[in-house]
């Protein structure tokens, strides 16, 4: 039985699990900004500052290394957005969300590096795994720090790192027809 606030509009936040925020913190070293925390005392992501609902983080600034699991309601749009706007300006984001391939905001984050989290993701203290898969997506330029620490979750898709693969795929033949010739 899955739990009714993940299948209905009742609830649209979703506590990321302790095992991902750990890899999170691994990442970055340190996580400097949570703008959708639910909380202030007692946080689930630790990082330097948070901004609750009450304070909005779509309309306040961000900095450094920022970890985002927005609601997954209506807003999400806004929240890809404002990603976006964040990294252009020098914040690396890690950003989670439903995957959700066939939206608009999920084709606003096609060019990004994304790992597709293998199996369902238990977020908070609910029993039951989420009814959709995830998606971390990572607005940065540490996209083989990012492969390193997240490969083993699932699948990353990757721009730079398709390259890096096929240069190295390239070297290696190239090495071996030296090798033949010689």
């Amino acid at each position: 039985m899955v739990g009714k606030a993940l299948m209905s509009s009742q609830s649209s936040e979703h506590y990321t699990p302790l095992r991902l925020i750990a890899k999170v913190a691994e990442f970055f070293g340190i996580i400097d900004l949570d703008p959708c925390s639910e909380r202030l005392i007692s946080p689930n992501v630790i990082a330097s500052v948070h901004y609750t609902k009450a304070m909005d983080g779509l309309t306040l600034p961000w900095f450094g290394n920022v970890y985002v699991n927005p609601p997954y309601g209506r807003d999400v749009n806004r929240w890809v957005d404002k990603c976006i706007h964040e990294h252009k300006r020098g914040c690396d984001i890690l950003l989670l969300l439903p995957s959700r391939t066939d939206t608009q905001w999920a084709q606003k984050l096609a060019g990004y590096t994304r790992l597709y989290i293998r199996g369902r993701l238990r977020f908070g203290e609910l029993k039951e795994s989420a009814p959709f898969p995830s998606v971390l997506y990572y607005l940065g330029a540490n996209n083989i720090g990012f492969y390193n620490v997240f490969c083993r979750l699932g699948e990353i898709k990757s721009e730079e790192i398709r390259r890096e693969r096929n240069r190295l795929a390239v070297r290696r033949y190239r090495r071996r027809q030296r090798a033949r010739e010689d």
